[in-house]
């Protein structure tokens, strides 16, 4: 997948071009997220966004988005340092509920929801995709840890 980091100002004129690029709403509530077809855009701070896209679809975005920015912005394609690992099935709740802190349940934590947190000692950013999926953005140097760690957390419900 390619992962981009996008900075720019909320209230920016420029935010309806980026929009336009992205073909979706850039999120502005905490903790939410806006979901197309082929990619998922995460918020993350005030003026901050991760957006996740198809592989194909990256390789000409940044010059696109470049492109047609005109005023105060950053783009920072950061498709090389992280990674998505998938949690997904009917005990993916309780597997969570083993590694991080944050409350899982859907009444706390609706599909949607992106949160950074502490994750089996580690680091994430954790969403829910679906009812029973959820997504864990990591560092691709601790993907093999996690990895690791959900196996054996996952252990007892296969």
């Amino acid at each position: 997948m390619g992962h981009f980091n996008v900075r720019m100002d909320p209230k920016s004129k420029d935010r309806a071009a980026a929009e336009a690029i992205l073909g979706a709403t850039l999120p502005d509530a905490p903790l939410t997220s806006t979901r197309t077809d082929d990619l998922t855009i995460f918020w993350m701070a005030p003026d901050d966004w991760l957006v996740l896209m198809p592989f194909e679809r990256a390789a000409s975005f940044e010059t696109e988005f470049r492109n047609a920015m005109k005023g105060h912005y950053s783009i920072v394609d950061v498709s090389g340092g992280q990674t998505v690992i998938r949690l997904a099935g009917n005990a993916a709740r309780e597997v969570l509920q083993k590694s991080t802190m944050i409350d899982v349940h859907p009444e706390q934590f609706p599909v949607g929801k992106v949160v950074g947190t502490s994750f089996a000692k580690s680091a994430a950013t954790l969403t829910r995709v679906e009812e029973t999926t959820y997504d864990l953005i990591v560092r691709r140097s601790f993907a093999d840890y996690i990895w690791e760690w959900l196996c054996d957390a996952s252990a007892e419900y296969r």
